[in-house]
């Protein structure tokens, strides 16, 4: 049931409820409340012992014991105010909102996702040029095309574990090296072209 009153109070029931409260009741009593001074002492409330409440509630205010109405709580000189302790000038407020409007601070630079270096890169796709031009153009002997792989899949497995931007050049040199492999292979054991 609502604790609302279902009908209006009569002027009877709100003078007999206004004397119960110990309000004064009609123009007599006003004036004289007026007339008087107020001059009635603020009773101090009494010490309340700051205990952590145990309550349900994820509100801050709710969990926090309360401050002692004894000491009234002064800021702390660390703490951050939004308002200065004294009035800037016009230069320290034109150097603040400069400061403000500055660029946002750059995040760190991972060096792993950077692509490698254009020369790096060059350098070894022209020593794995050089694993297949070595056999089957220069005909030079079998340690020189092996040197020019071993250097190329080197350089490409440190593109790609430690530049990561450039995995696409460390996973075409693998397929160059390797498909030059086996035709190095085939060059310098001639035996094996015709499987007998």
């Amino acid at each position: 049931m609502s604790s609302l009153p279902q009908r209006k109070k009569t002027a009877d029931e709100l003078a007999a409820l206004r004397k119960d409260l110990g309000i004064p009741v009609g123009e007599t009593a006003l004036a004289e409340q007026v007339e008087q001074p107020v001059e009635q002492e603020i009773a101090e409330p009494d010490p309340v012992v700051s205990e952590r409440k145990m309550v349900r509630s994820l509100k801050r205010s709710e969990w926090q014991a309360a401050p002692s109405p004894e000491k009234p709580s002064q800021p702390s000189k660390n703490a951050q105010s939004s308002i200065p302790a004294r009035r800037r000038s016009e230069k320290e407020l034109k150097q603040l909102r400069i400061q403000a409007l500055g660029a946002p601070q750059a995040s760190p630079i991972r060096s792993n996702l950077l692509p490698a270096h254009l020369v790096i890169v060059g350098l070894s796709y022209l020593s794995a040029a050089f694993q297949f031009a070595s056999y089957y153009f220069l005909q030079l002997p079998m340690a020189a095309p092996i040197a020019a792989g071993v250097f190329s899949l080197g350089v490409a497995g440190w593109m790609f574990f430690y530049r990561q931007g450039s995995r696409h050049h460390s996973a075409l040199i693998l397929i160059i090296v390797l498909a030059s492999s086996a035709f190095a292979v085939l060059h310098y054991f001639p035996q094996i072209n015709y499987g007998s």
